[in-house]
């Protein structure tokens, strides 16, 4: 929880200003910054802390400096928060963009409502009961004009919806316009779903074998590993996972269910024990020093693919960028943070069509959509190349290691 502005402790701090003079790309190459780029105050990124039952949650906004910076030229009267979490980047948006008159934060998660209102408190900022999709159309109708005028339309549902939620909470009076001057989507898991055991994302925690990020669905991990078919599952590893020893994988899990069912996360981190043996200790100690190349645990890659299958993330990001872009004022930016290959092809590939360029020599895979119904030369790249955390955000929130920021700006 804050006591002061983010202003206000940074001024606390000596570290008042960052003047911009270079932009940071993910290929360890930095190029010089174009005369637009103004200096901006270098804001200390706000850890969050919560308690849930007896855990506490901890959410650090990634990449917080560079997604300010994306829409520091912009005058945002309408902003779109596609993935809310905590509400971190908002309430920074919310701070930075004084002129801001509403914002829509999109999650699925009932608590990341939760976590966002109370991160919301000090703002001035008149933040609504939340607004189910379901119920759409089935309201009364019309918003309580908040005090101050500046509010906050919470959106219990999935981002990839944001075109129509706009439609019609344009249609009930709710915001005064369906379109939008900067739409933010910040991509995966979050760290407050990766905290608590019970949902099961982390192989590090021991918990039932969940992984929704939408409580009420009726597909979890659990029922895939256990009732899916050996060649669905390694389909699944394969593409959503790009796991080189998928068809091990999948029979390891089939012939361990077939013992008992696998009902916990460390259930399954045993069944898929070290395939191929290429995560040995010995392996390990030969690419410590190596960065980019640092062994991963053999679990990470599986669980990315059936949190990815059950929560079928890939197919909404690919439905959500185009349908974002329509949505966007012209001049108005697009900025999505990824944190795996898989929705960074999808969002480079999209980027790449709306800026009327081919999106790649080689064929689309299977989850992704062509993209053939999408306006082309609608917008202009404004990231030549993704943009990475730097060395201390690295440092001080190890989670944001993968992330990769790119920006597009409406035409």
């Amino acid at each position: 929880m804050f006591g002061l502005s983010w202003i206000s402790q940074v001024r606390s701090t000596g570290r008042s200003f960052r003047v911009l003079g270079r932009t940071r790309h993910c290929y360890g190459k930095q190029v010089k910054a174009g005369a637009s780029t103004r200096a901006l105050f270098r804001r200390v990124q706000p850890p969050f802390a919560h308690s849930v039952g007896s855990q506490d949650i901890h959410h650090v906004p990634v990449l917080l400096e560079e997604v300010l910076e994306a829409f520091q030229p912009l005058e945002l009267r309408a902003f779109v928060d596609g993935t809310l979490g905590a509400g971190g980047h908002s309430r920074a948006i919310l701070e930075a963009h004084q002129e801001l008159q509403w914002a829509l934060g999109f999650d699925k998660d009932p608590l990341a409502h939760d976590l966002a209102r109370e991160n919301m408190r000090g703002l001035g900022v008149d933040v609504l009961p939340p607004v189910v999709l379901d119920d759409l159309g089935e309201r009364d109708g019309g918003k309580k004009e908040p005090a101050n005028g500046r509010y906050m339309v919470p959106i219990r549902g999935n981002f990839s919806d944001m075109k129509e939620t706009l439609v019609q909470l344009e249609h009930e009076g709710i915001v005064p316009n369906k379109r939008v001057d900067g739409i933010l989507l910040d991509l995966g898991v979050s760290s407050m779903q990766l905290d608590i055991d019970e949902r099961g994302f982390s192989f590090m925690k021991d918990g039932p074998l969940d992984m929704r990020m939408d409580p009420t669905s009726s597909v979890t991990a659990e029922v895939i590993v256990n009732t899916w078919s050996e060649a669905k599952l390694g389909k699944i590893l394969k593409e959503f996972g790009e796991e080189r020893y998928w068809k091990s994988i999948a029979r390891r899990i089939a012939d361990r269910r077939v013992e008992r069912p696998i009902m916990t996360t460390k259930d399954l981190v045993d069944a898929i024990g070290n395939p191929g043996g290429v995560y040995s200790k010995k392996r390990g100690d030969q690419r410590k020093n190596r960065k980019q190349n640092s062994p991963k645990h053999p679990a990470t890659r599986v669980f990315q693919a059936l949190r990815i299958a059950v929560n079928g993330e890939l197919d909404a990001i690919s439905h959500a960028v185009p349908d974002a872009i329509e949505m966007l004022h012209p001049g108005g930016r697009l900025a999505i943070i990824t944190f795996h290959s898989l929705e960074d092809r999808i969002v480079k590939w999209a980027f790449r069509r709306a800026a009327g360029m081919a999106p790649s020599d080689s064929p689309l895979p299977g989850y992704c959509l062509p993209f053939d119904n999408m306006s082309s030369a609608t917008g202009k790249i404004i990231t030549r190349k993704p943009i990475c955390p730097s060395e201390r955000e690295e440092e001080q929130n190890v989670r944001s290691r993968s992330a990769k920021l790119r920006v597009l700006e409406k035409l």
